[in-house]
């Protein structure tokens, strides 16, 4: 499911986040708001939607009403992952004007990717719109091949990547021409009865 964009900017600047992932084909959240202590603070996280074990959490800001420094939100989001492994945060200011989005690249095999993406308030967020997309196509992909005996515990973690560091590079492997012994090219034919 996808959302144009005339509405996605609407709701966004409305900082309507909950209806904004509804839209999107996203659950409602079951999860209660959490409190979480981190650097001398407390941040209330509060579950916006759901879905196949992915959550989507609002944090509070901090005691200023900002979007609390990179370090702390990189401990706020280790503590989330206590509240659902696979998750995106969303960190809004007091005065709604800005929102920090950060979700963790968690792939098999390779180091974890924390990627983050700041929107301001007046500005289009198509290029959000069109990260959001690309979640919502994996998680909608996922479930069309997943049994739907299925449960949560069984989803593999969340692989999309929606914030490449690099173009895709695809390394193609060298190929050597097969050796070829230049007197068998010139031999002729062997008859029965020559002899070798």
């Amino acid at each position: 499911m996808t959302i144009d964009a005339a509405r996605f900017h609407k709701l966004l600047n409305d900082f309507k986040l909950e209806q904004l992932f509804n839209e999107f084909g996203w659950d409602h959240a079951s999860l209660k708001p959490q409190e979480i202590p981190v650097s001398g603070e407390t941040f209330t996280l509060t579950a916006l939607a759901q879905k196949r074990g992915v959550a989507v959490f609002r944090c509070s800001p901090d005691a200023n009403g900002n979007i609390p420094p990179r370090p702390t939100l990189l401990k706020i989001e280790k503590e989330a992952t206590k509240l659902a492994h696979e998750h995106l945060l969303v960190f809004a200011d007091a005065a709604q004007t800005t929102l920090t989005w950060l979700w963790v690249a968690r792939v098999p095999g390779q180091p974890n990717a924390t990627r983050t993406h700041t929107w301001h308030k007046g500005t289009s967020g198509e290029s959000l719109r069109q990260k959001l997309n690309q979640i919502v196509w994996a998680l909608e992909e996922e479930e069309a091949i997943t049994s739907p005996m299925s449960s949560p515990a069984c989803v593999k973690p969340l692989t999309v990547t929606v914030f490449p560091r690099n173009s895709m590079n695809i390394s193609r492997p060298s190929i050597k021409p097969l050796p070829t012994s230049s007197r068998a090219s010139r031999r002729p034919p062997i008859k029965p009865g020559m002899p070798r």
